[in-house]
């Protein structure tokens, strides 16, 4: 989520990633559709739906996308509170995602603001980036007396950490004490 710190303003911007039940056809970009087609029926009942884009070429990402731009009313029993959002749906390789933007309708429907979340919206780039998790080598000899390059570590983006300087530590797991080496960059 990133907030606009301009005082005054309350937009904000957010990218939500969910991993997608099997039972959606991808192709046919079926769960896109679906979330997009019921905040469509969501803002038509709470709200107004301004516009909404479903052509080949709308995209979020280098994937198709279904488009909203919606006012929504939330009452209180003091007032009647309006907001916009601004929101792009679209799946791909069993992840859904959603890009809104969502502020106050004066702002978000100003034409030159507007183009600025476009723009912003454009911009986007999804990517399927996928590294498998490698775990350290357990070995049963006291941490201390390992040389550094007999124990090869890993991040959790997976890559290799040779080079890192050994410290070591203490561990209480489950009332007893297990020592175990840190390795920091």
């Amino acid at each position: 989520i990133l907030k606009n710190s301009t005082p005054g303003k309350k937009t904000r911007f957010q990218l939500h990633k969910y991993s997608i039940d099997t039972g959606y056809n991808f192709e046919n970009k079926e769960w896109s559709r679906l979330r997009w087609a019921i905040n469509k029926e969501l803002a038509n009942g709470i709200g107004i739906v301004k516009f909404v884009d479903t052509t080949a070429n709308k995209k979020l990402g280098n994937y198709r996308a279904f488009e909203l731009f919606a006012y929504f009313s939330e009452k209180t029993e003091e007032r009647t509170i309006w907001w916009a959002e601004y929101s792009r749906w679209t799946d791909h390789d069993g992840f859904g995602y959603l890009a809104s933007i969502i502020g106050d309708t004066a702002d978000m429907k100003d034409p030159e603001n507007y183009t600025s979340y476009r723009t912003l919206m454009d911009s986007i780039n999804i990517s399927q980036m996928t590294t498998r998790l490698k775990a350290p080598r357990f070995v049963t000899t006291s941490p201390q007396r390992l040389p550094l390059s007999s124990v090869t570590w890993y991040n959790a983006l997976g890559r290799d950490m040779r080079g890192c300087i050994g410290h070591s530590s203490m561990l209480l797991v489950k009332r007893s004490m297990k020592q175990f080496p840190i390795r920091r960059p």
